[in-house]
C-alpha cells in the first residue's frame, strides 16, 4: 500500500477484529450459487484426454523430481470449470486448459536439483509440455444446449471468445452471476 493507506492501518491498530466493521459485499448464498454453477459446466472428453495426456507427458519430463499427479490434474479441471462460468460459458475449451495449466500446476513439481542449477524451472518444463502435446481439434460430442446452435465439431469453427450467454441461460441464474461477479470486480480496489 502507499503511505496513506499504511497510515490509515496503523490507526487502526486498536481494532482487534476487523472483519466486524466490514460490509458484505456478496451474500453467501451467492458465494453458494456460483459453486454450483460452476460445477455445472461441460468438459468434452476430448478436453478431458488432452489434461491426462498433458499429466502423462510431465510425468515423463526427466528435469521433474515430483511431477503432476491425478490430484492436480482434478484440479484443474475444477479451475477450468469455473474460469469457464467466469467467462459466461457453460463449456470448456482446449485454450481454457493452456490458459491454467502454468498457475494450476507448476507449484505442485518439484525440479530435480542439478536442472535446477542449469536454469530449468517448473514453468519452463511446463512450457515445454504443452507445446509437445498436441490440443485436440474436435470435440467428442455436441454441446448438451441446445441454444448454442453449433454444427461443426472442430474447436475452432466455434469462435469461443465472442460467443454470448447462451439463450436458455440469459435470463436465468447464469447471467445474474455474472452480474455479481462483473460488479463485485469493478467494484474492488486495484
Amino acid at each position: 500500500p502507499d503511505h496513506a493507506a499504511t497510515v490509515d492501518i496503523l490507526g487502526g491498530a486498536s481494532v482487534r477484529d476487523r472483519s466486524a466493521t466490514l460490509s458484505p459485499v456478496i451474500t453467501a448464498q451467492a458465494v453458494v450459487e456460483m459453486a454450483d454453477l460452476a460445477a455445472t459446466v461441460y468438459i468434452d472428453a476430448a478436453v478431458l484426454d488432452y489434461i491426462a495426456r498433458l499429466a502423462a507427458a510431465n510425468r515423463n519430463t526427466p528435469d521433474v523430481r515430483l511431477r503432476v499427479s491425478v490430484r492436480g490434474a482434478l484440479a484443474l479441471i475444477r479451475c477450468i470449470k469455473v474460469w469457464a462460468a467466469s467467462q459466461g460459458r457453460h463449456y470448456a475449451v482446449p485454450d481454457d486448459v493452456k490458459d491454467l495449466a502454468q498457475p494450476v500446476l507448476a507449484h505442485r513439481m518439484v525440479m530435480d536439483p542439478e536442472a535446477e542449477f542449469d536454469g530449468a524451472t517448473a514453468p519452463l518444463a511446463l512450457t515445454r509440455v504443452l507445446s509437445d502435446v498436441t490440443p485436440p481439434q474436435q470435440r467428442a460430442a455436441q454441446l448438451p444446449c441446445p441454444s448454442f446452435g453449433l454444427r461443426s465439431h472442430r474447436w475452432r469453427d466455434m469462435n469461443f471468445a465472442r460467443r454470448p450467454i447462451p439463450r436458455c441461460q440469459r435470463g436465468g441464474l447464469t447471467a445474474r452471476l455474472l452480474r455479481a461477479a462483473q460488479q463485485l470486480y469493478r467494484s474492488s480496489p486495484k
